[in-house]
């Protein structure tokens, strides 16, 4: 028997293959099953088969749909989202049922098994169980289903603005350590002699306070993400260790920021199933240039760690291969850099491209800011957007600037521009975070309607010392600090982070969400665009508010 878009084996296995021309419906797996009271949780033998290398890249998860007799079809709102660990061999997964697919009786099961990539896949049995049996299976199924409510309260917390949330973050970030090799010379915390020294004297996150934290809060979190003011690769072998056996026990994916140094010690290839994403820093494409921006760094040796890493993933055989992503700082002695770099990495697939303006921290660096010198720079990033479109790398950074602006001050009077050498002085009158939350604040120009944070609702930040800062803003205002005693669901609806969501789109929000860079540069407008399908153009022009970039008056320690 042959159908379009399906080929039947023998023994009762069911190979999906994607037709172009088919209906998304000719490519599911359909089976009816009987729901007692009993049965909590729906077990398959899958597998799922890239014909491609470029399809694990694309691949994000699989999708369950169910329906019950009284429901009139499948549909977004009945689905389970979840991710084989590897290809082309057969895995017993384990997803739990919401409430409403139990004791139904008759229960409808859709399997999209590649809904968004090209392949097949296989199902070999599917059947409903009370979970007594196989107590890991149920105790990971458990913990995505979990994982999936709290995804879906962000999206909701985000939509209502909700102050008091009923749900831990969706991802995590950790600074191990604040040490690190090297001295990037625009670094907020490497960048002087002074900086580097005093930052490699303390101490590195305590295995007590990891497990605490991870305990708490990684059953909750989709992501973990390892970066702070050090190399996160750069700490003891004990607490990367230990790091790494909870992300394990956890299935936390792992994502980790990196001057790319120590790539082949931290990321073994027997980890790549927990890693969601390697972010590397590269500052030029030139082995001076290189060396100069990053502080001694050896091009080639990060280069090789990367293509060590590229060549550990493709042969992992993951359902869903580890990203690569490639961090660039924009300066005046690199962006003329940028369009042959991106050539250049093409040939070790990145699956992102994070470009970003310089942040100045020092007076010393002041001269290699962009801002405000649109015919610099301009060409340059048209070039590389143009080249990493034409190469099929997903990217961001920053719009074009609009040629002779300076940077006019975000919701000022269109005539008002500021120079960045001339924007000293605008972060030193900061409130401090018992101002913000017991006294009133001066009024601020309210966010465009729509244009939501990426950080207050979904994701945290912890430093090395315990402390608990807002989002991942340069010295984002302490909300916290996890001594004994203190919960981190304490400080994540304490009095500073409920006042922070309060008051994001009122006249009294809070100064540091005025200038914001991550704002500045639209990212989540980008991600968001991304992430729907849309198109987002960074050729149109636009201004840019100066003291978004400008640090030189916060103190480094």
């Amino acid at each position: 028997m042959r159908t379009v878009g399906k080929r039947y084996y023998a023994a009762g296995r069911k190979l999906l293959r994607r037709n172009a021309e088919a209906d998304q419906h000719e490519d599911s797996y359909f089976k009816t099953l009987n729901a007692t009271a009993s049965d909590r949780y729906l077990d398959l033998f899958l597998r799922v088969d890239h014909p491609t290398l470029l399809a694990p890249r694309r691949y994000q998860y699989s999708k369950l749909y169910y329906a019950t007799e009284r429901d009139d079809g499948f549909h977004e709102s009945r689905v389970i989202c979840f991710q084989p660990v590897f290809q082309r061999r057969f895995e017993a997964i384990r997803l739990a049922l919401p409430e409403q697919a139990r004791g139904t009786g008759s229960l409808r099961i859709r399997l999209d098994g590649l809904p968004y990539t090209p392949g097949g896949f296989e199902v070999e049995g599917m059947t409903l169980s009370a979970g007594a049996d196989h107590p890991e299976r149920t105790r990971l199924a458990d913990l995505a289903a979990h994982r999936q409510w709290v995804r879906e309260q962000v999206i909701e917390s985000e939509t209502v603005n909700r102050s008091v949330l009923p749900h831990y973050p969706e991802s995590f970030s950790i600074e191990l350590t604040g040490r690190c090799n090297l001295r990037c010379p625009h670094c907020s915390s490497h960048g002087t002699l002074e900086l580097h020294q005093h930052h490699n004297r303390l101490p590195e996150i305590s295995a007590d306070l990891l497990d605490r934290v991870a305990h708490e809060v990684f059953p909750h979190i989709t992501a973990l993400s390892l970066v702070g003011r050090g190399e996160p690769t750069f700490a003891s072998d004990e607490i990367w260790d230990r790091c790494m056996a909870l992300v394990e026990h956890y299935n936390v994916k792992l994502s980790c920021v990196s001057n790319g140094h120590f790539i082949p010690k931290r990321f073994t290839r027997e980890r790549m199933p927990f890693v969601d994403e390697v972010c590397v820093s590269v500052d030029g494409n030139t082995a001076q240039t290189h060396k100069l921006i990053r502080g001694g760094s050896s091009l080639q040796t990060v280069l090789d760690n990367i293509e060590y890493f590229h060549r550990a993933r493709t042969e992992a055989g993951l359902a869903r291969r580890p990203k690569l992503t490639i961090y660039w700082t924009l300066m005046a002695n690199n962006v003329h850099e940028l369009p042959d770099f991106v050539r250049r990495i093409a040939a070790l697939e990145p699956d992102y491209f994070a470009i970003r303006h310089l942040v100045v921290f020092h007076e010393k660096d002041l001269d290699l800011a962009l801002l405000g010198r649109p015919s610099l720079t301009n060409p340059h990033l048209e070039e590389a957007y143009a080249e990493l479109s034409r190469l099929g790398i997903e990217f961001e950074g920053p719009p074009l600037m609009l040629e002779g602006d300076a940077g006019r001050v975000v919701g000022g009077p269109s005539d008002v521009r500021v120079d960045l050498r001339r924007s000293t002085g605008s972060h030193a009158a900061r409130l401090r975070n018992e101002q913000i939350v017991n006294g009133p604040l001066e009024p601020a120009v309210l966010l465009k309607h729509g244009e939501p944070c990426t950080w207050m609702h979904r994701s945290a930040v912890l430093m090395s010392d315990g402390q608990v800062i807002t989002c991942g803003k340069h010295y984002g205002e302490e909300v916290g600090f996890l001594e004994d005693g203190v919960s981190f669901m304490d400080i994540w609806n304490g009095p500073a982070m409920t006042n922070l969501r309060a008051t994001y789109r009122t006249p009294n929000r809070w100064k540091q969400c005025e200038a914001c860079w991550i704002r500045e540069l639209e990212w989540h407008s980008q991600r968001r665009a991304h992430d729907d399908g849309r198109e987002y153009s960074l050729n149109e022009p636009k201004s840019f508010s100066p003291d978004a970039f400008d640090y030189r008056d916060f103190d480094s320690y």
